[in-house]
């Protein structure tokens, strides 16, 4: 248990403890995630972003068919981040693999519902966040590495991923990866048997919104082909659930073998092409100092 805490959640009654008393918890627990008590849970590590924390705070206020652990705070330390949540009582699917049919109906149609969530009319392909707040993407597509990033707009977004998909030798100049011409949605980007839990009460929770964000559609079936074909043993998962989901229009299939080559691109230099644009940024900010003066 994690001792007496002095920050109380109105709305349902729980005391969420503060920054200091979740630092010394987590000292010396293994990331992700540690219960902290009876009612919260801690998702912790270098990788945990405020960018999580929105995507899991949006899912929760506007879930229907399906249900996602209450955020009660984010704090930072160095460089770790810390996501103080609701305690979820349950299992996950990956643990009952012999579950997975009776349970795919209800899992598609929350991904239908998720997708189906109000999207803001000023809303900018990415994570969920307010004016001002980092907005980097994560996920399959973008890398280890990230993509380094906030995107000011769909068609900033586009031209990155275009510049990313001409780097690979079997690109043609006339590919292209186009957000512009799609509408949004809201999209997990990572489901899969782990990240989705069976509720004592039978209902279907889906976790981990790192990946989240306002996307196309075609982002969420690429998602879902990525993790199958890293998880060849989830047969009796992933396959189902891409034949029940919404058949893409034949555009919309020409852009996922993209966003896959773009998935090798920064898979393999990620890293580097992300310190070489940040130079070249640099460069022209210096530039644009000189001729200023």
């Amino acid at each position: 248990m994690g001792g007496q805490s002095n920050v109380l959640n109105p709305e349902e009654n729980v005391a969420v403890p503060t920054k200091e008393q979740v630092i010394l918890f987590c000292a010396d627990k293994q990331p992700p995630l540690a219960a902290y008590s009876d009612d919260i849970a801690i998702k912790f590590g270098m990788a945990v972003a405020k960018e999580e924390y929105n995507n899991q705070a949006y899912a929760y206020e506007n879930r229907n068919g399906f249900e996602v652990p209450r955020v009660h705070a984010f704090y930072e330390d160095e460089n770790r981040g810390y996501i103080v949540m609701q305690f979820i009582k349950g299992f996950t699917l990956d643990e009952r693999p012999d579950e997975y049919p009776q349970h795919i109906h209800n899992i598609t149609t929350a991904i239908l519902n998720l997708h189906s969530i109000r999207v803001p009319s000023n809303a900018i392909p990415g994570p969920v966040g307010a004016p001002g707040e980092p907005r980097v993407p994560q996920g399959y597509l973008w890398g280890e590495c990230t993509a380094g990033r906030s995107f000011k707009s769909a068609a900033e977004m586009e031209t990155w991923l275009n510049r990313r998909l001409q780097v690979h030798e079997s690109s043609r100049a006339n590919d292209k990866i186009s957000i512009t011409g799609f509408p949004l949605q809201f999209c997990h980007g990572d489901i899969a048997p782990w990240n989705v839990m069976i509720l004592d009460t039978g209902k279907i929770c889906l976790v981990d919104w790192a990946f989240a964000g306002f996307y196309p559609y075609f982002f969420e079936i690429f998602a879902l082909r990525i993790s199958w074909e890293h998880k060849e043993k989830e047969a009796a998962f992933f396959p189902p659930i891409l034949k029940k989901l919404l058949s893409l229009q034949q555009y919309e299939e020409l852009q996922v073998p993209l966003l896959k080559t773009v998935y090798f691109v920064n898979a393999r230099y990620g890293g580097r092409l992300n310190r070489k644009e940040e130079e070249e940024q640099h460069h022209a900010q210096a530039e644009a100092q000189k001729n200023t003066e």
